[in-house]
């Protein structure tokens, strides 16, 4: 995905527009080209943001949002997916950032 940030505050936000994404999907197929209709479709995101606030104890709480359309069929079985990569994407990017800001300096 090409991305550009469109608010940065340090120590408190970046949020980035997502302006190019790479196609959807694409099947391969062993039965020849049954064409299902979840290759009509797509699932496109298009913003996210990584949002730090402040917490207890001078503790700092990390929260991402990811703005998402899922337009593949069936919706309810692609759903889930889609909730699954976004999900896991971010806690990828969580976990590196916590490693990071724990790390000694």
């Amino acid at each position: 995905m090409v991305e550009v940030i469109v608010e940065r505050k340090p120590s408190e936000v970046l949020r980035w527009k997502v302006i190019e994404s790479p196609r959807t999907m694409l099947e391969w197929n062993p039965f020849g080209d049954p064409h299902p209709p979840h290759l009509d479709g797509t699932f496109d995101v298009m913003e996210g943001e990584f949002r730090l606030v402040a917490g207890p104890g001078g503790n700092t709480r990390l929260i991402g949002t990811t703005w998402y359309r899922n337009k593949m069929k069936p919706e309810g079985y692609w759903n889930y997916w889609c909730e699954m990569f976004v999900g896991g994407v971010q806690q990828r990017v969580m976990k590196r950032i916590a490693t990071q800001a724990s790390a000694p300096r």
